[in-house]
């Protein structure tokens, strides 16, 4: 269960970090669109 847990913040972490390096001064919805497509297809795919 300690490793699930650790997996699952390790996720919402980088996503956020990634959001604020690939558009930093972006508003936001933008970013989290650009960022969420790619992460739902992932998703998806698994």
């Amino acid at each position: 269960p300690p490793k699930k847990k650790g997996r699952k913040e390790k996720i919402p972490s980088k996503g956020s970090t990634a959001r604020s390096t690939a558009f930093p001064g972006s508003s936001g919805p933008s970013a989290s669109v650009d960022i969420h497509f790619p992460l739902s297809s992932s998703t998806d795919a698994a």
